[in-house]
């Protein structure tokens, strides 16, 4: 994969504070490109103190709000009228209530995880329909990709796991809302795909791994199957989401692929 061809293109990247979000816009960074991290936390990474003419951080977003979104999109488009990518890799995992879940866990995982998916992507899918034409539908039409929009799903998107029931049923989701969106958007030239991590090295992973009331000690029993034999690293993640987001993926849309070392 060639970085130049991101060079001068403009992202937008949710979760870019931290994990698999931050390794990516660090990635984009250095492929010179245009990136608008976005995140729940007030303070920037010190990552970005060096990378202020590159990494546009718009922190205290939460994506759960669509009057947060659309301002937020505002003062993105202020800076980048033209955006040729979108990654959702804000996410959360409550934990702390065992087996039986919460009302208030269930429906705020639903609000970020979900929700906040759906109010990025929808923002930035009614610029596209203003703007864009269609592509044609032929046999040798060329390739035409507009924008490439790839979630971040999990493990969870394809199968369950013990103590994450609200979680299993969000990353569900996603996928539903990837699939459905890559037939919805393929005439405007937007591909949409998903990568499901399996156990990475992030700080939501290391709070799942020690949470005292049955998720830590059944995960960790998970993660003892991995073929690998170790974890993933964040920028690892990033690497693939790189590829669905680059020139070399330009006829794949609606598609998962599973980073996750061999399990599940």
């Amino acid at each position: 994969m060639s970085t130049s061809f991101f060079a001068q293109k403009h992202y937008i990247v949710t979760g870019g504070g931290s994990g698999i979000g931050l390794a990516l816009v660090l990635k984009l960074a250095v492929a010179s490109a245009i990136v608008h991290a976005i995140d729940l936390k007030a303070s920037a990474p010190p990552e970005f103190e060096a990378l202020l003419e590159t990494v546009h951080y718009h922190g205290s977003i939460d994506v759960s709000s669509r009057s947060s979104v659309t301002e937020l999109y505002k003062a993105i488009t202020a800076i980048s009228p033209r955006i040729d990518g979108v990654v959702n890799s804000a996410g959360i995992c409550p934990g702390g209530d065992g087996y039986i879940q919460s009302d208030e866990t269930f429906q705020r995982t639903m609000a970020v995880n979900v929700i906040g998916t759906w109010n990025i992507t929808t923002a930035f899918l009614e610029m596209v329909d203003k703007e864009s034409p269609n592509v044609g539908r032929t046999v040798t039409a060329p390739s035409r990709t507009r924008a490439s929009i790839v979630n971040i799903g999990s493990s969870a998107s394809l199968c369950a796991w013990p103590t994450l029931t609200a979680y299993t049923a969000s990353k569900h989701a996603v996928l539903g809302l990837t699939r459905s969106w890559s037939l919805d958007w393929a005439h405007k030239g937007i591909r949409v795909n998903l990568v499901a991590p399996g156990g990475t090295d992030t700080p939501l992973a290391r709070a799942q791994l020690s949470d005292p009331k049955g998720r830590g000690e059944a995960l960790t029993a998970g993660l003892a199957m991995i073929p690998l034999g170790r974890l993933g690293r964040p920028g690892e993640q990033a690497d693939t989401i790189m590829f669905l987001l680059g020139d070399g993926s330009s006829y794949i849309t609606g598609q998962v692929i599973p980073v996750n070392g061999g399990f599940p």
